[in-house]
């Protein structure tokens, strides 16, 4: 555990969560017609981020694995 000093500045965080399945994502395992165009992944991505723009952000957090392609 560390204590930050008062005087440490402050990031604003934007922590996103895709909620994709991986047959969203991938088109793997028995249903294939649920993938997603990798178009459709960052329309969604850019409507999640969209929704938040009423606010001040420093720093936007996407999983690893949120870009297609």
């Amino acid at each position: 555990h560390h204590t930050l000093p008062s005087e440490a500045p402050h990031l604003r965080l934007l922590l996103i969560q895709t909620a994709l399945l991986p047959d969203q994502k991938y088109g793997l395992g028995p249903y294939p017609e649920r993938a997603l165009s990798p178009a459709e992944q960052w329309r969604r991505l850019a409507q999640l981020v969209a929704s938040h723009s009423t606010r001040p952000v420093d720093l936007i957090i996407l999983p690893e694995a949120a870009l297609p392609y």
